[in-house]
């Protein structure tokens, strides 16, 4: 897709999701009746008050993202040929990312737009759903004990690294440019 040109509004994802949702709305119908139906919809407002927010924020970023951040820079630090240095950088970002998938996907594409190479967002998302610090702290040490917790988070550390390492070998013995993995 030439660098001006919008996605498509209704891409295959898109589509299968609205045929997955008729489906559901469809056999809620006969289950359930209207009553289960406007449930259904009440249910789903509930979580589009809590989750919209969320996804705004994320997306602003990466918009900001796309914007201050100058593509020579993120090619330079994060791109094709940052080597171990942009693979360490997206270690630790991913490590001390707070907060959910509505902040750190779109900060991910954002990044793959702007230059960053597969290697690299691979590294960031290992490293964000593996060794969360935050996570750690807040939610596993509280709930698992600091001897498990910490265990697992020492035996994960390399993950992000490995991952990323063998994304940009994988990617180049497939013919692949480690900076197109996710700009189509």
């Amino acid at each position: 897709m030439a660098k001006n040109e919008k996605a498509p509004l209704f891409d295959r994802t898109t589509i299968a999701f609205v045929l997955a949702a008729l489906l559901g709305a469809g056999l809620t119908l006969w289950l359930k009746g209207t009553a289960g139906v406007e449930r259904a919809l009440i249910n789903a407002g509930d979580f589009m008050l809590q989750v919209v927010p969320q996804i705004s924020g994320g997306l602003l970023v990466a918009g900001l993202v796309q914007v201050l951040v100058p593509r020579e820079i993120v090619a330079r630090w994060l791109g094709e040929k940052s080597g171990m240095r942009g693979l360490w950088i997206a270690q630790f970002a991913g490590a001390l990312t707070p907060g959910g998938p509505f902040g750190s996907f779109p900060l991910v594409y954002a990044l793959g737009k702007a230059g960053a190479d597969i290697g690299v967002l691979i590294t960031y998302l290992t490293a964000w759903t593996t060794i969360g610090v935050m996570r750690l702290i807040v939610w596993e040490i509280p709930f698992l004990g600091a001897k498990f917790s910490l265990l697992r988070f020492v035996i994960c550390l390399p993950a992000g690294i490995f991952a990323g390492w063998l994304a940009r070998r994988w990617a180049k013995q497939w013919g692949w440019s480690t900076t197109e993995s996710i700009v189509k």
